[in-house]
């Protein structure tokens, strides 16, 4: 349960192979990593004369390691949390100075399909390149995002997404539009009530989503940076629409 330490030297030493049958840029050979190397990789202890590793390439590898320690955070599924996360809190302690040990931890539900656990043998069943070659990136951002953020199993739901597809075409159709017609708008100074009211509203989303961010709440983020934004918007179009002074270019 230490073994993300050996990520950050992995690539130096298996050269991008996974069972490292090639070798590594260093020319490091498996032999060649003794108790006393790795104490040096990780503890920053001396080495013997007869260690069989130039001293640079030592150099590298300690702050290839130091670069990336502490992990800034590790996420697992909840089932992890009385084994993986609490033996790696145990043997980073054990092993590692208090400046190496994990900052953060995050763990998460499993997740479902359509409402049923996912499971090859029933067909219920999809990867995530599945996924992004039916619905896009972005789609598949937004209905993982949307499946929760707590320890209760997250949903993907198909047709959500189908549904969420068909909505950000409508909505780049949409920014598009604005574009073309943008040279027409209203320009100057922000005066008009629906101008600061939805300005107010994107600085709120900013803000709301920012922290959200921050606090990996993503369900919140898209709640608040996305659909309530979504929303502001749609209201300020009415009402410029409404009190016929169409829409302030530098607020559009």
């Amino acid at each position: 349960t230490i073994y993300m330490a050996y990520y950050t030297v992995s690539h130096l030493l298996q050269g991008g192979v996974l069972d490292g049958t090639g070798g590594g840029p260093l020319g490091i050979l498996p032999e060649h990593l003794t108790r006393e190397v790795w104490d040096h990789i990780f503890l920053g202890t001396a080495v013997g004369p007869d260690c069989a590793i130039p001293a640079e390439n030592l150099a590298v590898l300690r702050n290839e390691f130091l670069y990336f320690y502490p992990m800034d955070l590790r996420v697992t599924g909840k089932d992890l949390i009385p084994n993986h996360l609490t033996y790696s809190l145990y043997n980073h302690c054990a092993i590692f100075p208090p400046e190496l040990w994990p900052k953060a931890f995050r763990a998460n539900g499993l997740l479902m399909l359509n409402h049923n656990k996912m499971s090859k043998s029933t067909g219920n069943f999809l990867t995530l390149e599945d996924a992004v070659g039916l619905y896009t990136a972005d789609i598949t951002r937004l209905i993982c995002a949307d499946a929760g953020d707590s320890l209760e199993d997250a949903n993907f739901e198909e047709k959500a997404a189908n549904a969420q597809l068909i909505k950000m075409h409508a909505e780049l159709d949409w920014i598009n539009s604005v574009l073309k017609a943008a040279p027409s708008f209203r320009d100057g100074p922000i005066t008009e009530f629906a101008d600061r009211a939805f300005s107010t509203c994107i600085d709120h989303a900013i803000h709301a989503a920012a922290d959200a961010y921050d606090k990996m709440n993503f369900r919140e983020a898209l709640k608040v940076g996305y659909f309530e934004l979504q929303a502001a918007r749609d209201t300020y179009r009415e009402m410029v629409r409404l009190s016929d002074v169409g829409p302030h270019r530098d607020v559009i």
